[in-house]
């Protein structure tokens, strides 16, 4: 456990054995004073006590006492530390970890589990190393010491003291392994009722329009019972453990006052001697039911240490190293590409050319691989053979870094975050106000901009929820327009938008375009018929590529695509 904890928190040996150190100085000095009052009470009950042995029995309480206020605040201090700079680098390495991965893979990670293991599971995890850890080190030395000591002053009662911990061991770890099976199930119906949470929030609007905000369609009230019976079954066979431990180890008590009155008895002990035991046990065994429970919790420490693991040692991108040579242009080309999504083979034996400074559309029915092509080329995913270049370098041998400072691009489904139109534009880079308007102008959104209440400076709620989707659109252009990249990207950009904001965005996206090289998702063929070229998809393969007047006598996928677009624009209400 020690290695993990090192590897996920960051933490060197020495910082864990200050730790250590400093839980076991604290120990010392909460467990020296309870020696002190034990000798005290030995010189008192003898007729021939010392007041110079009473007198340096008390300055050394007094002592130790300072000691344990300085003990205790390093120990606060210490163990703080600690536990913020281990939560800070697991919650660091993984959200670098997040941009590194396949976004397929990010994408079919559950939400909720996401969510608790970043949130949660850290934060337990925190929790754990500043608190439980100390605890538990400071409550097996104090017991340690006390015993070390209690066997010197009388090796025969300290024994009797012992006699139900090999019992007890035994049964709380078998106990332990009995509440494994609930504790995987604990997570789970906590990590499926934060995702039907999250859904919930996200849906809200549609689950109220169809009287469902109950939560009754996403099953929350079920989700939410079987969360509440998992935690109430586990914590039932948890808390058996504990119990054990302390049934069969306080057995040592009734053990002490049977031999400590049987050696009264026959005259091997004085009831001096059985008293301060008597006394002492007290300090004994009273730790001892937090220790239990402490450790209970490291079997939550344990499955939160393994799920950030989990999250930490997903495959990542593969970063292949290339001969440095200069960027031939911006011209992006797939090679024999192959590409299985979840397992189903997607392309295979891709080829084709998107030219610099061209505007290149793909077309094709739903599923056919559109938007994935756009996915292979921004890299959010690798292919599974062959390669893909931009300006003849292999996407591979890219950072993420380079990579976007090639691309810009712009989706159908934009994301706004919670801030401001103007920090959701430049996304941190330096842009004066001046290019910051004449870019929103091009954009075809400064006008509406302007009539908000807060102007640039207005919040526009999660995911931009208080802007109309045409409003999201064109701020997302402008946001491509700031970045300025060579390579635009536009996945169904005015999909699903009226007339008057189509035109508007179409507008937009020709100040976007102007010089670049352009590669295009649509539906509507009426916006790709002036492209250089147009790539026709169908199953996964290219099943023709050329210009519009050209596929529209050759490509039968085209002609049928195009008819369809005919049909769709004469239907009547």
């Amino acid at each position: 456990m020690l290695n993990q904890i090192m590897r996920l928190s960051g933490c060197s040996r020495a910082t864990i054995g200050k730790n250590i150190a400093v839980a076991i100085a604290d120990a010392v000095t909460m467990i020296v004073p309870n020696f002190c009052v034990f000798f005290i009470l030995a010189e008192m009950l003898e007729s021939t006590s010392s007041l110079n042995h009473l007198l340096f029995y008390c300055v050394l309480i007094v002592v130790c006492l300072v000691a344990r206020l300085i003990a205790v605040k390093l120990t606060f201090i210490t163990h703080s530390e600690f536990s913020s700079r281990s939560g800070y680098e697991m919650r660091k390495n993984m959200m670098e970890k997040l941009t590194r991965i396949p976004l397929g893979s990010l994408l079919s990670m559950d939400l909720g589990t996401l969510n608790n293991t970043l949130l949660k599971d850290v934060e337990f995890t925190e929790h754990t190393l500043s608190h439980v850890i100390s605890y538990v080190l400071g409550i097996v030395c104090v017991l340690s010491l006390l015993m070390v000591g209690l066997f010197i002053f009388d090796w025969r009662l300290a024994l009797s003291m012992l006699v139900g911990f090999p019992i007890a061991i035994v049964m709380f770890v078998l106990l332990s392994r009995l509440s494994q099976e609930g504790k995987g199930k604990l997570f789970q119906t906590a990590d499926k009722l934060g995702s039907a949470i999250f859904e919930y929030i996200m849906g809200i609007r549609v689950l109220r329009a169809h009287g469902q905000a109950d939560g009754e369609y996403l099953k929350l009230d079920e989700k939410m019972k079987n969360a509440r019976d998992a935690h109430l079954k586990y914590e039932m066979k948890a808390s058996l453990a504990p119990a054990a431990f302390i049934i069969f180890s306080e057995a040592g008590f009734a053990s002490l006052i049977m031999f400590g009155l049987y050696s009264i008895g026959t005259e091997t002990l004085s009831v001096t001697v059985f008293l301060l035991f008597l006394l002492v046990s007290m300090q004994f065994y009273r730790p001892l039911t937090q220790l239990a429970i402490l450790l209970t919790q490291f079997q939550y420490f344990k499955v939160s240490m393994s799920r950030i693991e989990g999250v930490l040692e997903q495959k990542e991108l593969i970063e292949e190293t290339e001969v440095a040579s200069d960027r031939l242009g911006h011209e992006v080309k797939f090679k024999n590409v192959h590409f299985s999504y979840e397992g189903t083979p997607l392309f295979k034996q891709m080829n084709v050319t998107f030219p610099e400074q061209s505007v290149t559309a793909i077309v094709g029915p739903s599923g056919s691989g559109k938007s994935t092509m756009m996915s292979l080329i921004a890299r959010f995913w690798d292919t599974d053979e062959g390669v893909i270049t931009i300006g003849g370098k292999n996407v591979k041998s890219m950072s993420q870094t380079e990579i976007s400072e090639q691309i810009s691009m712009v989706f159908q489904e934009v994301y706004l975050f919670d801030d401001t139109i103007y920090n959701n534009l430049v996304m941190g880079q330096e842009v004066s106000s001046t290019q910051l308007e004449q870019v929103c102008r091009q954009a075809q959104c400064w006008d509406f901009i302007q009539r908000l209440p807060d102007g640039l400076q207005t919040v526009v709620g999660e995911g931009g929820m208080r802007l109309s989707g045409g409003e999201k659109q064109r701020i997302s252009i402008a946001r491509a327009l700031l970045k300025d990249a060579p390579i635009v990207l536009l996945d169904e950009a005015t999909a699903a938008l009226d007339v008057g904001n189509e035109a508007l965005i179409q507008r937009a996206i020709s100040s976007l375009v102007k010089d670049k090289t352009v590669i295009l998702v649509a539906h509507n063929l009426l916006n790709v018929i002036y492209a250089d070229q147009i790539v026709v998809l169908e199953n996964g393969e290219i099943e023709a590529i050329g210009a519009h007047e050209q596929l529209i006598k050759s490509s039968n996928g085209y002609q049928t695509l195009w008819n369809d677009q005919l049909d769709s624009q004469g239907w009547e209400v």
